[in-house]
C-alpha cells in the first residue's frame, strides 16, 4: 500500500519549555520525521518566546487577543505546504520511534474520504498499538477523535477549518462534520508510548469539554436523562464526602440544562 510520508508538524505551545524541546527531539527521532515544523506560540513569557525563536524553526506568534484552540490550529495550517499535517500539542511526547510510520501504514491517504489517524495515549502498557476504524456509525465519546496528536490531510482543514466558536473539543466537532456529512472515516489508535503530559489539567477543562461536546457534537447529551444522571452522580459524590467531585457534576448538569436553550459561550483556554 502506498502512503504519503511528506508531512509538516504544527505544534501549539504556551510556556511549554523545556518539554517542547523533548517533543521536538522525539519527532526528529521518528523513523519518518516531519519535513517541516510550524510552531504556533501563544507564550506570554518573553524569555520563552525568544528561546523558541532561536530553535531555527518556523514560529508564528498567536495574535494579541483571547486564545482559541481552533484558531491556533487554523493559523498553523495556513503555513503548511505539505499534503499532510501532524497536529500535535507541545505536551505530547512520542516515546516510540515507529509510531508515525505505523500510523502512515494504516491506510492510503489517496483515498478521498479517509481523514487520517490520531494517537491516543493509553494507560495500560498492554495497549501499545490498538487501531480502530471510526465511522459515523461508531463515533462516540469512547471512540473519538483527538488533535493532541493527529495526522490529517492539509486540504481537509483548508476546505473546512476548525470552527473558532467551538471553545473546546474542537477536534470532535471537526471530525463529526466529515464523518456525518462526507461519509469519511479515520483511525483512533491507542498507543501506550504516546505520553500526554499536560500539567494544566483541571475541572474547568472537563466542564468545557462536556458542554462543547453536548452542544456541538453529541446533542443527545443535552437530554434530561443525561442531566439527571449528572445530578445523581453529584449526590452520590456528596454522600461519599467528595465535595469537589460533587461540585463538578452539579456544575456540568446546570450548564447542560442552560445549553438546552442558550448557546454556550466560554473562553477556550481553561487555565
Amino acid at each position: 500500500m502506498r502512503t504519503h510520508k511528506d508531512y509538516s508538524a504544527v505544534i501549539r505551545t504556551y510556556n511549554s519549555l523545556p518539554l517542547l524541546l523533548k517533543v521536538l527531539d522525539a519527532l526528529k527521532m521518528q523513523t519518518i520525521p516531519p519535513s517541516d515544523y510550524v510552531i504556533v506560540d501563544s507564550s506570554k513569557d518573553y524569555s520563552q518566546k525568544e528561546a523558541i525563536k532561536k530553535l531555527g524553526l518556523q514560529v508564528v506568534d498567536y495574535p494579541d487577543e483571547e486564545f482559541n484552540f481552533s484558531k491556533a490550529i487554523n493559523i498553523g495550517v495556513d503555513y503548511v505546504k505539505t499534503e499532510l499535517v501532524l497536529i500535535i500539542s507541545s505536551h505530547v511526547l512520542l516515546n516510540d520511534r515507529s509510531l508515525i510510520e505505523k500510523g502512515l501504514a494504516l491506510e492510503s491517504f489517496s483515498i478521498e474520504n479517509y481523514l487520517g489517524f490520531c494517537l491516543t495515549p493509553a494507560i495500560n502498557e498492554s495497549e501499545n498499538w490498538e487501531p480502530a476504524m471510526v465511522t459515523k456509525y461508531n463515533f462516540s465519546l469512547d471512540l473519538a477523535a483527538s488533535n493532541s496528536c493527529t495526522m490529517l490531510k492539509t486540504l481537509h482543514i483548508q476546505q473546512r477549518p476548525f470552527l473558532e466558536e467551538v471553545f473546546s473539543a474542537e477536534d470532535q466537532e471537526w471530525a463529526a462534520y466529515y464523518l456525518r456529512e462526507k461519509e469519511a472515516y479515520f483511525y483512533r489508535v491507542k498507543a501506550y508510548e504516546a505520553k500526554y503530559l499536560n500539567v494544566n489539567m483541571n475541572d474547568q477543562k472537563i466542564i468545557n469539554e462536556q458542554i462543547a461536546l453536548a452542544y456541538y457534537t453529541h446533542r443527545e447529551m443535552l437530554g434530561y436523562r443525561n442531566i439527571i444522571m449528572r445530578l445523581f452522580r453529584a449526590v452520590v459524590a456528596r454522600v461519599r464526602g467528595r465535595t469537589g467531585r460533587a461540585r463538578l457534576h452539579f456544575t456540568i448538569a446546570k450548564e447542560l440544562f442552560v445549553a438546552r436553550s442558550n448557546k454556550p459561550v466560554k473562553k477556550s483556554k481553561y487555565f
